[in-house]
């Protein structure tokens, strides 16, 4: 009878367990590999033709360049109008051509620009205006979400690993970690100096992960 008492006593101690909760914090540094930018082209002109055929010569020259991704082209042309004494006097037509530019390299968005710039040189009229704006650095998709992956599997070995090293039997209830929209890191804006002749520098950017653990041991 005494020794049935013993191990009735012991037994919930035995069978006792807990849960441990913490975080921890896994980081890296990443450098942007796509160098962004916008282009646009204003054709100011009585003539209409005048206006379509300098458009077109621009955006001849941006599709035939293969080393610069040309995306979300549109083509706009409306009449400017201007009112004197009460009355509306047309002053010709506005064609406007946007693009968005990327490249993987600055050397080639730099050689893109002056190329550019050579071209409206060239026509050498105060009727055409260039403009390229917005150069920054981004971090693509991809290379985001691959370092992303690498965060989390780097994640979940660290607490196999720790669980293991515990002077106590535990096991892991859960892992939670956060969506990678919480610390996307923006881009890298380099404006307000002539384009053609900057070099934007690749600033590393770093991405981080705060899983939540769950442990529950005996």
């Amino acid at each position: 009878m005494f020794k049935k008492l013993i191990l009735s006593t012991l037994l919930p101690l035995t069978l006792f367990s807990y849960e441990l909760n913490f975080s921890k914090k896994f980081s890296t540094q990443i450098s942007p590999d796509i160098l962004n930018s916008y282009i646009n082209v204003t054709v100011q002109n009585k003539d209409e033709r005048y206006i379509n055929d300098n458009i077109e010569l621009f955006n001849d020259y941006l599709k035939d360049n293969d080393e610069i991704i040309k995306q979300n082209g549109s083509y706009t042309l409306t009449p400017k109008y201007k009112y004197i004494n009460n009355k509306q006097k047309f002053l010709g037509y506005m064609g406007i051509l946007n693009y968005s530019i990327t490249s993987s390299t600055a050397i080639v968005m730099n050689e893109f620009i002056k190329e550019t710039m050579e071209l409206k040189g060239k026509i050498a009229s105060k009727n055409i205006t260039v403009r390229i704006s917005n150069l920054s650095w981004k971090i693509s998709d991809k290379l985001y979400n691959d370092n992303l992956d690498n965060l989390r599997l780097l994640a979940i070995n660290w607490i196999e690993l720790y669980s293991k090293n515990l002077n106590r039997q535990c096991i892991i209830k859960s892992i939670k970690i956060e969506g990678k929209d919480n610390n996307r890191p923006r881009g890298i804006s380099l404006m307000s100096k002539s384009l053609s002749n900057i070099t934007p520098l690749q600033v590393q950017k770093e991405i981080t992960i705060n899983p939540n653990y769950t442990l529950e041991c005996k």
